[in-house]
This record gives structure tokens, sequence and C-alpha cells, in this order.
């Protein structure tokens, strides 16, 4: 949070809910307001004048969500199928990079450093999927310029981070959701490609995750790093 006034010796920060939000200040007026849970508050800012003893008091109300895979329906605070396009952008800012999908009914949303490409359906505004990777990659942004799509930094619900020097195994993905059925094994069409995915449909009566794996076989899974998810 970013304090701009006039005419005020001292500026004070609070938090109604003291016990979980922390306030630092990084430089004059500069203060980092973070929480150790899924908290709200309200912060209270107070600009003093010590000529006078004048001060003037406004007050914000701040949600904190948690960040990382929570329930294989929610991303960074954003659940999907039930949350709209302004709640991603209130949480995680505008994106970095927008493109339309081939069908033009929905609209890619990048987050670079995050890792996450979220789908805005064009009609309804709602949040209908999110891509999270595991793997570093380069996208084309315009003509002579290249963005990298970097790892997603945070908890893959109960499996771990992909950030981690082990990343997540299959094996860990299969013992927490189970061997999927046959016909929810898939191998790309691409006959060079390795490339496999197991599709979950019942973990979550609200989305199915589909998890990605590079293999020779589809059923051997085990030791193979999930190399990215898809939440729909």
């Amino acid at each position: 949070m970013s304090i701009e006034g006039s005419g005020f010796t001292e500026v004070q920060v609070r938090a109604s809910n003291a016990s979980s939000v922390t306030i630092e200040e990084l430089a004059t007026n500069v203060f980092e307001i973070s929480a150790d849970a899924a908290v709200s508050s309200a912060i209270f800012v107070t600009l003093k004048n010590d000529v006078g003893g004048y001060s003037e008091t406004q007050t914000h109300s701040i949600t904190f969500v948690e960040h990382g895979v929570k329930d294989f329906t929610t991303v960074e605070g954003v659940h999907i199928d039930l949350h709209k396009r302004d709640r991603a952008i209130q949480l995680l800012g505008e994106p970095d990079y927008t493109q339309l999908n081939t069908s033009g009914t929905g609209e890619g949303f990048f987050y670079m450093d995050l890792g996450l490409i979220f789908t805005i359906d064009i009609g309804s505004q709602f949040v209908t999927d999110v891509s999270i990777y595991g793997y570093s990659w380069s996208k084309l942004i315009s003509e002579n310029e290249y963005r990298t799509v970097k790892k997603y930094p945070y908890s893959i619900g109960d499996l771990g981070m992909l950030t981690s020097p082990e990343g997540i195994l299959m094996d860990v993905v299969v013992e927490n959701m189970g061997m999927p059925a046959m016909d929810r094994k898939y191998v790309s069409s691409d006959v060079l490609s390795t490339r496999k995915w197991y599709a979950y449909d019942d973990y979550s009566d609200l989305a199915a995750t589909i998890f990605y794996f590079n293999s020779d076989d589809v059923d051997a899974y085990q030791g193979q790093k999930l190399t990215n998810l898809r939440i729909l």
C-alpha cells in the first residue's frame, strides 16, 4: 500500500484483525500488508499533523486469499466456474498478455510469473478453466518479443510443489487421486509425442482436473514428473 498526502508529519497504519495481519513499512509511506490466513480485515490509515494536533483516518477493507491450488477448484483465490473476470483481475492484477482461443469464445489471461493461464468466457465473463505449468516456456507476445511463462510457485493441494527439485511425480498424483479408468487415460494424437494425461471428473462436483506427463506408455506413469495440469 502506497500512501500519498501533503501537510502531514506522521502516518499510522493498523489492522482490525491484528492477530493475523502483518503490516511492514518498506519505505517512507509504503507498507506491505500480509496475512497468515485467509481472512478479511479493515485497514485503518491515519494521517497526523503535529501542528494543531490534526488527524484524519480512512478505512479500507481487504480480503486475503491463500496461495496455491485448493480442492482442485480454486487457484490463487479464483474459483473455476464460480468467479468472473473481475475477480481474477482484483486478486492478480491485469494479465501480462491476453489471447482469444481458436473458437473466439474464450480469452486467455496469461500471468507469466505465476505460470497460469485462465480462460474467460467471452459471453458470461466466467472463469471456465485454468492451466498450471510445471515447466518454463517462451510465449511470443508480439512480432519480436517473447515472454517466459514460469513454473507455478505454490502448492498443488496436498501433492507438493512443481518448483521443488523433484517436482511432483505422477506416483503421488495416482496415490492421492486414484487410478483413472482406462477411458480417462489419454495419449497425444501426434505419433511423435510422448505426452499423456489422466483425467479425473469425480474428484469434485464442480470441476474436472487433468494431469499431464511424458511417457512412452500411458500406463507407465511411475517415476514420471507432472508437467502441467488443467482445471475446468
